[in-house]
């Protein structure tokens, strides 16, 4: 008998659990979409949001640059230019081919000097792969735990 309410009572807190899990991320998605609703603008094109509004989305967006810092293990991640390094690779592996390294260098707003370096960083850290591709220049892939991660942090704007 007390094998059986073992069972239960870990049953229990396992739904618990994905319970406080699910009403969280509802509760982020309302909260999201409120956000939306409430930013939705003017007939000349103006934002109309109170400075309320604008204060959560800041919020918002902190924590969301500290949960992707976390996610990459990195802190400064999410205002670096590795994370527009990882978000043009995503589009890239989506679409199928890989990138040159020339063309996100073109793609980053930052000088090239720092794109290269930062390459450097991301695959020092296993999220790139350098390749090159018969006589045209290197091209730069996410790998597979570079996909996940961005994948994980895009996750946080939905």
């Amino acid at each position: 008998m007390k094998g059986r309410e073992i069972s239960n009572s870990t049953s229990t807190a396992r739904q618990g659990v994905f319970k406080k899990a699910a009403g969280d991320a509802i509760a982020d998605r309302i909260e999201a979409i409120a956000l939306e609703v409430r930013g939705i603008g003017s007939p000349d094109g103006e934002v109309l949001a109170s400075s309320e509004t604008l204060s959560a989305l800041a919020s918002a967006l902190q924590q969301s640059r500290r949960k992707i810092d976390e996610i990459f293990e990195l802190d400064g991640f999410a205002v670096s230019p590795a994370c527009d390094v990882v978000l043009e690779l995503f589009q890239a592996r989506v679409r199928g081919a890989p990138l040159s390294v020339l063309a996100l260098c073109e793609a980053l707003s930052c000088p090239s000097s720092v794109a290269l370096r930062w390459l450097e960083v991301l695959e020092s850290r296993q999220l790139l792969i350098k390749m090159s591709v018969g006589t045209e220049s290197e091209s730069v892939a996410l790998t597979e735990k570079g996909f996940l991660r961005t994948a994980r942090a895009l996750q946080l704007h939905l």
